[in-house]
């Protein structure tokens, strides 16, 4: 009940310019002893870089949980999640992916739903709430999956404008130091 009383709220944001690594970072401290007990193996890839984005970050690791806990039981033997951070032009791209069951086509269009859900034992809140707290910071998530083959949820996140400025300037540095192409 509470979790539904937390949903229908107005959420106030906290936003603050994070690197999204640490941010990760924080959610596989937390989540990799859990999953270890079902013999899933929680991998990450991240840049060596920061990638910074202004955000709360207790919503956004809430929204991250969600999906990595998702991920488990479609590995009822065990196996790897993967965690990958990656940059685009103005965006960060975290994905989460399993090698798992796969969700079934008729349901990929449901997922993100209120209410929704498949297990016997849940409330088909978390979900909606990680599509939430992504509109509310200007991104988005997505969602491909095969069955039989796995799934991958994507999270695209905006620059802060700070990341922005630096990604954009460093290029125009390079070049000033002769560091761009055909050095």
């Amino acid at each position: 009940m509470q979790t539904l009383v937390d949903f229908s709220r107005p959420v106030e944001l906290q936003p603050r310019e994070h690197d999204l690594r640490a941010i990760i970072g924080d959610v596989m401290a937390l989540s990799t002893e859990e999953l270890s007990l079902r013999k899933v193996t929680l991998c990450s890839e991240l840049p060596s870089n920061p990638v910074l984005v202004n955000v709360d970050a207790d919503l956004l690791k809430q929204a991250i949980i969600n999906v990595v806990q998702k991920g488990a039981p479609a590995l009822p033997d065990g196996g790897r999640l993967d965690v990958v951070l990656e940059t685009e032009q103005n965006a960060a791209i975290l994905r989460i992916r399993d090698e798992g069951v796969g969700i079934p086509a008729e349901m990929r269009e449901k997922i993100f739903d209120l209410y929704f859900t498949t297990k016997s034992v849940g409330s088909g809140i978390g979900l909606a709430m990680t599509y939430r707290i992504l509109q509310l910071h200007h991104g988005s998530v997505e969602v491909e999956s095969k069955e039989d083959h796995g799934t991958e949820f994507r999270f695209r996140l905006p620059f802060s404008a700070a990341e922005l400025n630096r990604r954009h300037l460093q290029p125009a540095m390079d070049r000033e130091q002769g560091l761009g192409e055909g050095s």
